[in-house]
């Protein structure tokens, strides 16, 4: 309840804030829907536009032969990976481009100077888990190139942005109020979010069935529970509400590795890790 009269609160206070400064709800609204109607082509853009200037791609013979002889890919496109300081594993972005966690890069290739220099019977046990969980997040990443997942989001997003925005300027003339008009911001705002966010999770679950086709099981199952052991309440709540409390673009970790084994479980007739 605290928190339910903190929103109202924010709302109120931020009403109030909007029309001292001569701003109309109905501007708010449009401004809204309007962005997320044209935002997802225009970000597409700017990322395009910014890998081909600034981005570092990677071309180091040692993560290469990951991706091509660890990995093997499920697609025979041509996926340029890129390194940057995220704070993800990894992410898809316009134009088959993967961007690298530089930590995840560090670690496959310090598994890979290893095992040239001392044989892969040198790895711990930790780091044999490392490059079983590396290979399924580079999986999983080329799984939503192959799907086209990046291209059908920004469409889907803007479909939706401009539908919602479509029927409210339908509907505009009969909401008088400024309540009314807060009301429609916040439903509009959640309908929208909750649509997009359900077509992101839909393509998550297509892109995990996808490797588990083709790719072992422990893998995932180990990235699945490194990330559950970090992203605990105690360690990381908010990145434990957002990955499974209240998850938003991805399926819980926990369904996705629940998932991901019953896959591996009905093509293989196993799932070695439990």
């Amino acid at each position: 309840m605290n928190r339910f009269f903190k929103m109202i609160a924010c709302l109120s206070l931020s009403t109030q804030l909007v029309t001292n400064c001569g701003i109309s709800m109905d501007n708010v609204i449009q401004l809204n829907l309007g962005s997320r109607t044209v935002l997802p082509f225009v970000t597409m853009l700017i990322l395009n536009a910014n890998f081909d200037t600034n981005a570092l791609r990677i071309d180091d013979q040692r993560f290469i032969d990951f991706v091509t002889a660890e990995a093997k890919l499920i697609t025979d496109q041509d996926i340029k990976f890129y390194k940057a300081p995220l704070t993800t594993g990894m992410i898809t972005f316009p134009g088959n481009r993967v961007v690298v966690n530089a930590a995840y890069y560090d670690v496959i290739i310090n598994i890979f100077d290893k095992i040239s220099n001392q044989g892969i019977d040198a790895l711990t046990p930790q780091e044999h888990a490392d490059l079983k969980a590396l290979k399924f997040i580079v999986q999983h990443e080329a799984a939503h190139c192959k799907k086209h997942h990046i291209y059908k989001k920004v469409i889907v997003n803007t479909i939706i942005g401009g539908s919602l925005w479509s029927a409210y300027l339908a509907l505009k003339d009969k909401i008088d109020s400024t309540w009314k008009r807060v009301g429609a911001l916040v439903l509009f705002g959640s309908i929208s979010s909750g649509l997009t966010n359900a077509y992101s999770r839909f393509t998550e679950r297509e892109a995990d069935s996808l490797v588990a086709g083709v790719e072992p099981c422990e893998g995932a199952v180990a990235f699945f529970d490194d990330l559950l052991k970090r992203y605990t309440p105690e360690n990381n709540y908010l990145m434990y509400m957002l990955s499974e409390g209240y998850p938003t673009t991805h399926p819980a970790l926990s369904e996705r590795k629940r998932t991901f084994q019953d896959r591996v479980q009905k093509e293989y007739g196993h799932c070695s890790v439990e």
